[in-house]
């Protein structure tokens, strides 16, 4: 494995058995939900290094997170009900199971909301679903990689491309990215276009605000 342009190692593929493990149990501060899930051993390392600062600022949340080399496994478990903060949990494994950083990951419980767009030729991935050639991949990523820093500015997303997986973090603007970044690869429509025509309508936009 390699860094791409990120400075992050790649994941090439979740399989179903990586998926996020739910188990609850009883206590005397009542019912305890857990989520597992596992990790490559290569991330290891940079995941034993933020848990210090994880653990400090998801206990504020009321979630404590383990890191446990030995099954290389990541477990956040928390005495919370509310289902918005389960479904961040949950959301936070998976974003650090791809070695998204932490502090990025961590904008979920600031208002952020995340999606993982699996764009290759891996389980569930773009290219499996809609018959795309291991070269087409590699020509409609490029697309993508070249407009990455326009459409991030454009969002206001932080995106993440990985080897076959693209990880987006933002607010509104995170379904457009989505939506580009399907339209690039299965559809081949570059976005650099579509970002040009955006850009345009807001300086339009601006310049007609000024004159009222």
């Amino acid at each position: 494995m390699v860094e791409n342009e990120n400075g992050v190692i790649g994941q090439h593929d979740m399989s179903p058995s990586d998926l996020t493990t739910f188990d609850t149990s009883w206590m005397d501060e009542g019912i305890v939900v857990s989520f597992s899930k596992r990790y490559p051993k290569h991330m290891e390392p940079n995941l034993l290094q933020s848990e210090p600062e994880l653990k400090h600022v998801l206990s504020i949340c009321g979630i404590t997170y383990t890191v446990d080399p030995l099954r290389c496994c990541m477990t956040l478990t928390t005495t919370r009900k509310e289902p918005d903060l389960t479904c961040k949990a949950k959301q936070l494994l998976q974003l650090l199971s791809v070695n998204i950083p932490a502090g990025a990951a961590f904008q979920l419980f600031n208002g952020r909301q995340s999606c993982l767009i699996k764009i290759g030729h891996q389980y569930g991935g773009l290219c499996s679903h809609f018959w795309i050639s291991e070269e087409q991949f590699v020509e409609r990523r490029k697309l993508l990689r070249d407009s990455r820093e326009a459409l991030a500015r454009l969002t206001s997303c932080e995106i993440f491309m990985l080897d076959e997986i693209i990880v987006v973090i933002g607010r509104s603007g995170v379904k457009r990215v989505k939506d580009m970044v399907k339209d690039c690869i299965v559809s081949n429509k570059p976005p650099a276009p579509k970002i040009m025509s955006a850009e345009r309508n807001l300086a339009m936009k601006g310049v007609k605000a000024m004159r009222i």
